[in-house]
């Protein structure tokens, strides 16, 4: 499930690859309902019994 931190956090960025992000940030959370996202170092990070991506 998405967080509405990452949401917020995506919503407001103006990155030449924002679209790109968006698209692996859907990827990612698709792969399985156990995955968790968070902001973290100044960007989405993905959790799975532990951390997996920033």
């Amino acid at each position: 499930m998405t967080s509405k931190k990452v949401d917020d956090f995506l919503s407001g960025l103006n990155h030449p690859l924002k679209r790109e992000m968006q698209a692996i940030r859907s990827l990612i959370m698709e792969v399985d309902p156990s995955i968790t996202e968070e902001v973290k170092w100044g960007g989405p990070s993905f959790y799975y019994k532990g951390d997996i991506a920033t």
